[in-house]
This record gives C-alpha cells, structure tokens and sequence, in this order.
C-alpha cells in the first residue's frame, strides 16, 4: 500500500503514496524516544505522489543515525512503520 525506499537509508529516502488512493494530510517523523523530528503537511508532497526527505530535522540539523518512526495520516486511516538511518 505504501513504500520507503531504501531502507536502511544513508543520504536520501523515497516515500512513495502512489498505492494510496486518497489524499495524504501528513506524513510525520519521530524518533525511537517518540520526539516529533520533520512534519511534511499536504502541500510539501508533489502531484507524482512522492516524497523525498534527506534526513534533516524540522531545523535543518542533520538526524543522528538510528531507528525512526513514521506516521502517515489520510482522512480514512493512520500508517505507522519504522526506517533506519545508517550515516
């Protein structure tokens, strides 16, 4: 339904929306402690449908390497999944 790519990812990772069949609101990223890290709303995803994030916090600091969290919320459902972060 719905992919990363690739993960592990080391510069740049792809979220690709093209299997979900409805608008995305927003896609969220947390750390393992749950600490909200980057928040791309509705308007930061382009028209293709996907997304790349090169692994910069909502201040523009480079993300430590480890295990993260997404979420991504339609107006019908909720994905949660993990990627990791190996610089």
């Amino acid at each position: 339904m719905f992919s990363a790519y690739p993960n592990p990812f080391d510069r740049i990772i792809t979220f690709d929306f093209t299997a979900i069949h409805e608008k995305v609101e927003n896609l969220s990223i947390y750390n393992i402690k749950g600490r909200l890290i980057r928040e791309f709303i509705s308007k930061d995803i382009d028209d293709s449908k996907t997304m790349n994030w090169t692994g910069v916090d909502s201040k523009g600091n480079s993300i430590s390497p480890g295990i993260y969290l997404y979420k991504i919320n339609t107006s019908r459902f909720t994905t949660l999944g993990k990627i990791a972060f190996v610089h």
